[in-house]
């Protein structure tokens, strides 16, 4: 702990008869304080001439009121000031640059000096009528007005008998990055925290606490230092969102100092919150139809709801899941509905699995109408939707794959939006309106194109086998998920393949970005059932969490904008039903 002396040069001149004496020898400094030294505070008052009425005080107070600097003397008790162990100089001139504060009697001013443990020293305080520098150098024609000399005695209370270790937050959540830190407190043989100076033992020699992980999970923690030798150090602890815990788990990683000074504290480490929406729900028995995404849909007036294309009775319908008062509900439509977009306040849209037909449901009042058309309707793949041109884009898997624009609010014919052919399995459609034209990405099992600016790009040998796609960064990231390779490639602006991101818990199927545009979500299929992974996109991280056992086939992803709050379909792979799962990571 940092030691306070009061020094009061009005005093040290009346000792000394005023200012008039001869001035004392001015000691000499030793080249550098020693390792074991510890600071000191002096506290010196500074009186003004009109702060007494007294005569004889006042002769002396106005001689002080002059002073400018100080000098700050450690010598052996036993010694002289000429045997000085530090000297050190202060500015005690009441002016900007000093530290010191007005009073209604004066000044009081702070000069901090080392000095060792101990108490067989002797402190000697001398006042001047120039600043003296804190080297302790007295510049040629400074007087001296007083002086006066003290015991010195210095208990180290920063003498470190053990540390308290304390996490802030002491819990993170798995799945997400974040900052934590690390507050390490010594304390003296009687538990009193030690707040400033060095930290030392009970000699006064140097030490420090040594902090170390007791576990590191892939690389995934790092703190700012690893010593902490005196109070106030700010150690900052940084996590990556790299944890793999699995959903309603908890695991601890230990943060510990090590000897002389042995101190533990756990920092835990919380997957995701996983809750399964109400009963099993009958719309997701068997396995997903093509292209079994999801949809969040919030429509003024209404719960928030879930829509997803089902199965009920051998049939595919476009199920509705009421979020709010957790029910659901299947519309049977033949040909069975797939692919599906929303306008994100009155409609969702999904095009016909075999035949020219595509769908509008009016998620207030479910089914809302059937649209018929004659050329470019049919559609196993999926749609999208651009608010901007009240457009409907989707693949026609009736002619080749060839990519399909319409109107919803037309006739219901489709207009052939390009000519490029997709070979392979129909799969994601995404838009993107910038400059106010639409830039679509179409993706099949095997290729990837993109219709933007009346000119299309199809991307050079993209892997086989993908299955949904997420377009992020205004067109310039494009992730795709490959389950088969248990990948999930990016592909920049340009459609080649930029990075790649591989899954070590399953294979990935479909995505979803988050609100922020920080994260790329996706549902996964494990070995033992159903995961959440997450791609930090600043960072370029991915980390998996189980959310399920039990088997099921991983389907749709959808994330409510408003909160952080992602859902999971979860096919059973059987006749029994699967669940949706709300995940809070």
């Amino acid at each position: 702990m940092k030691r306070a002396l009061c020094i009061a040069p009005a005093l040290l001149l009346a000792a000394c008869g005023g200012g008039g004496g001869s001035p004392a020898a001015v000691p000499q400094p030793r080249s550098s304080p020693a390792a074991k030294d510890v600071t000191v505070t002096a506290r010196i008052t500074v009186p003004s001439a009109g702060s007494t009425s007294n005569r004889a005080l006042k002769r002396i107070y106005d001689t002080a009121s002059t002073t400018q600097g100080i000098l700050l003397t450690v010598y052996p008790v036993s010694g002289t000031p000429a045997q000085a162990l530090t000297v050190t100089g202060g500015d005690i001139s009441g002016d900007a640059a000093s530290n010191c504060t007005a009073s209604g009697s004066g000044r009081i001013c702070t000069v901090a000096f080392p000095a060792p443990p101990g108490s067989g020293n002797q402190l000697l305080a001398q006042t001047y009528s120039q600043i003296i520098p804190a080297s302790g150098t007295v510049p040629g024609g400074a007087q001296v007005l007083g002086a006066g000399s003290v015991g010195l005695s210095i208990v180290p209370a920063s003498g470190v008998n053990s540390v308290n270790l304390t996490l802030i937050p002491s819990s993170l959540r798995a799945l997400l990055p974040a900052t934590f830190g690390v507050s390490v407190v010594g304390l003296d043989a009687s538990g009193s925290i030690i707040v400033a100076g060095q930290y030392v033992d009970s000699s006064g020699n140097p030490v420090s606490a040594a902090l170390s992980l007791g576990s590191n999970p892939n690389n995934s923690l790092a703190i700012s230092t690893s010593t902490v030798s005196a109070p106030g150090t700010m150690v900052t602890g940084t996590y990556n969102g790299n944890d793999d815990v699995a959903g309603n788990a908890s695991a601890s990683i230990n943060i510990a100092s090590g000897s002389p000074f042995a101190a533990t504290a756990a920092l835990t480490m919380h997957g995701p919150t996983v809750t399964p929406m109400a009963s099993a729900q009958p719309y997701l028995a068997g396995t997903p139809p093509p292209y079994a995404n999801a949809l969040y849909v919030n429509v003024s007036g209404s719960d928030p709801q879930l829509w997803y294309t089902a199965a009920s009775g051998g049939s595919t319908c476009l199920a509705n899941y009421d979020l709010g008062n957790a029910n659901g509900a299947c519309a049977t439509a033949s040909p069975g509905p797939a692919g599906l977009s929303t306008d994100g306040s009155s409609y969702v849209y999904a095009a016909g699995m075999t035949a020219p037909y595509y769908y509008q449901f009016n998620p207030l009042g479910f089914l809302g109408q059937n649209n018929s058309c004659s050329t470019y309707c049919g559609s196993p793949g999926g749609s999208a939707y651009s608010p901007t041109t009240s457009s409907l884009y989707y693949l026609d898997g009736s002619t080749g794959d060839t990519v399909v624009m319409v109107n919803p609010t037309g006739s219901g014919n489709g207009a052939q939006a390009s000519s490029a052919a997709l070979a392979g399995t129909p799969e994601a459609v995404q838009v993107l309106n910038m400059t106010g034209t639409d830039s679509v990405w179409y993706l099949s099992s095997t290729r990837l194109f993109v219709e933007s600016l009346g000119s299309g790009m199809l991307a050079a040998s993209p892997p086989s086998g993908m299955l949904d796609m997420y377009v992020a960064n205004s067109g310039n990231d494009v992730y795709v998920t490959v389950p088969t390779g248990n990948a999930i490639p990016v592909f920049n602006g340009s459609l080649s393949i930029s990075q790649s991101y591989s899954t070590t818990q399953g294979a990935p199927q479909y995505l979803v970005g988050s609100a922020d545009g920080n994260s790329v979500w996706f549902s996964e299929t494990t070995a033992s059932g159903i995961g959440i992974g997450r791609i930090d996109v600043v960072n370029q991280r991915l980390n998996e969490s189980q959310i399920a056992t039990g088997g099921g086939i991983a389907g749709g992803i959808a994330v409510n904008p408003n909160s952080d709050a992602i859902y999971i379909l979860e096919w059973s792979g059987t006749a029994s039903p699967g669940h949706i799962y709300q995940v809070t990571p």
